[in-house]
């Protein structure tokens, strides 16, 4: 049996936007279906699959009981990216 598995990918194309500016946009269009949403991956919990993401070395993922203990405890994330490249061309 293959097990079931849904991936979607939501996007900002809103050029000059902060990453956390992007997130809201997102989430501004994601919010008015957070019901449905939440009911298509309980579903997927039962069923037993669900999306398994394995970031590559630009990404990163935090996985739900990461996100679980920032909600409980009312925390917030904050990342910087820096450019640590050598040489003239990283500037």
């Amino acid at each position: 049996m293959v097990p079931v598995d849904h991936s979607w990918m939501v996007v900002c194309r809103d050029p000059g936007l902060r990453v956390d500016e992007q997130i809201a946009r997102v989430l501004d269009r994601l919010q008015p279906h957070t019901d449905r949403i939440s009911d298509l991956t309980r579903k997927l919990a039962a069923a037993g699959g669900g999306v398994a993401v394995a970031p590559d070395l630009l990404g990163w993922h935090l996985d739900r009981r990461t996100l679980d203990f920032l909600g409980v405890t009312g925390a917030e994330l904050d990342a910087d990216e820096y450019d640590m490249a050598d040489g003239d061309e990283a500037r």
